[in-house]
């Protein structure tokens, strides 16, 4: 049953959670042979409150997209972001019941309204049957994609010295800030640390990396290789700076960065942005929030950051360097597939 499964993988309005969709996909694929259908929807004015009312209506989608979510209906679906909620309920009730709905993240309805939700720490789910809480997110990080990525960016990474540092540079998130002043309290750390192991930084910002943290960067490290993240380019160099690193530095604001980091098997070391003080209006209400309003408001990654480190797989930029783990990694995507194939074989 399980060998002629097919996929919808319907992608976010954010990058981080289409990446996650489009990563357990494409698993499912190599594992299973499962054919995927990747849909992109837009959406109208309706989606966010369709979303807090808890609906289960297609009255959040535009017009010209609802069209493609016509029968034959799928074996699985995978969605993430609160904007779907509708969407998947909708085509669970569809299909008449025959649709596993796969959610990634937190739901804003009830976990019981779906067939599986795969989370991880921060979002502090209470455990369910449904419930698969892995340690990482998941990723399109594995090793064919790395050992295509490596020699493409051969030319552009063999001939510098080593070792090479990749620098993921993330942006504001929740409580965290990245503006001047943490970007050169990095740079400084950085540099630091390049003195001491000799070697070349590469550096890639990304979507949320604000504009003066860039250039206070770039100032700060004038002499490493630095990408300034534009949408749509197809000269992306993020998983050739994966597939050259000896090392890899990232910020603490973005768990799917520090999980892909980890995916690679080379050591990992955390800019952890709540020591650093750059803190704007949103990011401050963000953490009064955390302290004092509900847990399904915001979310902490620090206890994904706590755990992972305690694990040894991460350490903070500055300590110790610890020798890789031995413990077997938390392979997040290994066991959703696995979850997700005991749903379909028990139709």
């Amino acid at each position: 049953m399980t060998s002629a499964a097919t996929i919808w993988a319907i992608e976010s309005y954010r990058a981080g959670e289409t990446s996650q969709i489009l990563g357990l996909a494409e698993g499912l694929q190599r594992a299973l042979g499962w054919a995927i259908a990747t849909k992109g929807l837009h959406y109208t004015s309706l989606a966010g409150p369709a979303a807090l009312l808890r609906v289960i209506s297609l009255a959040g989608v535009a017009p010209e997209t609802r069209q493609s979510l016509r029968p034959p209906w799928p074996d699985v679906l995978i969605l993430a972001g609160a904007r779907n909620e509708p969407v998947g309920r909708w085509v669970k009730c569809a299909s008449g019941g025959h649709t596993r709905i796969v959610f990634l993240g937190r739901t804003w309805a009830p976990v019981r309204h779906f067939d599986l939700l795969v989370t991880t720490p921060q979002y502090r789910v209470k455990p369910a049957a449904n419930v698969l809480e892995n340690s990482t997110t998941l990723h399109r990080v594995h090793a064919a994609r790395l050992a295509g990525a490596k020699e493409e960016w051969r030319p552009f990474f063999a001939h510098l010295p080593g070792p090479l540092t990749a620098v993921l540079v993330g942006g504001d998130s929740g409580p965290f800030a990245l503006r001047v002043k943490s970007a050169r309290q990095l740079g400084a750390a950085l540099e630091q640390s390049r003195r001491n192991t000799g070697g070349t930084l590469l550096i890639t910002t990304s979507s949320r990396t604000h504009p003066s943290a860039i250039d206070a960067l770039a100032e700060a490290l004038p002499d490493a290789w630095l990408y300034r993240w534009r949408p749509s380019d197809p000269s992306n160099p993020y998983f050739g700076l994966l597939a050259w690193a000896d090392g890899i530095v990232v910020t603490s604001d973005s768990i799917a960065m520090i999980s892909e980091a980890q995916a690679v098997g080379v050591p990992v070391a955390l800019f952890d942005l709540s020591q650093h003080h750059d803190a704007t209006l949103k990011t401050r209400t963000y953490a009064w929030l955390m302290r004092l309003g509900p847990e399904r408001l915001s979310r902490d990654i620090g206890i994904a950051h706590e755990r992972m480190i305690a694990a040894g797989r991460i350490h903070r930029l500055g300590e110790p360097q610890q020798p890789l783990s031995g413990a077997p990694q938390d392979d997040a995507l290994a066991r959703t597939v696995a979850r997700i194939a005991e749903l379909v074989a028990k139709k």
